[in-house]
């Protein structure tokens, strides 16, 4: 049995982790990051048309900081299924990348319709907000939370390493790509394969990786079975 590990925060480690024993994986849950909620929002969200999530993990900080619930357009699937669990009403899912979002923002938001409230992450990869700027938009970037990367590896991907256990490591975003980067030395990283959700989610890696089709889960999981149906 292949053993994964997942190097997202909680709790979508977890949820992948079920999925990957759905599939008939041994997942390893050591996150190398650990999500912490800004400790307010610092913006009136009523003044907003809309709000722009590019992760779960926006969404449900921007929730516990606010009980606005405005329009809300999202970068995928998940993470305008994690806005339904959270109470917005009118959701859209640009179901892709940043650049789909930004493509999405464009298509149904009207730049007299009052300013864009963008959501994020401390670290993000994609200036979405600076993209809406300068076509015509008014838009304010709120940092709802960040994302505090490993300063070691985690002890249950310790122990893994040492008993030789670990065969491919699942990429969520390039933040723990990162963080990966600064706790791995490059000896033992060349023992392992990896899969990325995205191009932008592989970061700073420096050794060979896959990388999923579309910017989802399922297509991350599908990467995953292809590559291991090809080292059998």
């Amino acid at each position: 049995m292949k053993k994964i590990w997942i190097t997202r925060s909680e709790p979508g480690a977890s949820k992948t982790a079920e999925r990957l024993r759905e599939r008939g994986y041994e997942p390893l849950v050591a996150p190398l990051l650990t999500i912490e909620p800004a400790p307010k929002l610092n913006r009136d969200p009523s003044q907003y048309q809309a709000v722009l999530f590019t992760s779960a993990n926006g969404v449900r900080a921007f929730a516990a900081l606010s009980d606005a619930r405005l329009r809300a357009l999202c970068v995928g699937d998940a993470t305008a299924e994690a806005a339904r669990e959270a109470g917005f009403a009118d959701v859209e899912s640009a179901a892709g990348d940043a650049d789909d979002l930004l493509a999405l923002s464009q298509r149904t938001l009207d730049p007299a319709g009052g300013p864009v409230l963008f959501a994020s992450g401390e670290h993000i990869a994609a200036k979405i907000h600076q993209s809406l700027g300068k076509a015509g938009y008014s838009v304010d970037r709120s940092i709802v939370y960040r994302a505090a990367a490993a300063d070691s590896i985690p002890k249950a991907a310790q122990e893994a390493i040492e008993a030789g256990g670990i065969d491919v490591v699942l990429f969520h975003s390039a933040r723990a790509a990162e963080a990966f980067t600064l706790v791995v030395p490059a000896r033992i990283a060349r023992l392992f394969r990896y899969v990325t959700i995205s191009r932008n989610a592989a970061g700073p890696l420096f050794i060979p990786y896959e990388t999923a089709a579309k910017p989802d889960e399922e297509s991350l999981l599908a990467t995953l079975d292809r590559i291991c149906r090809r080292a059998r």
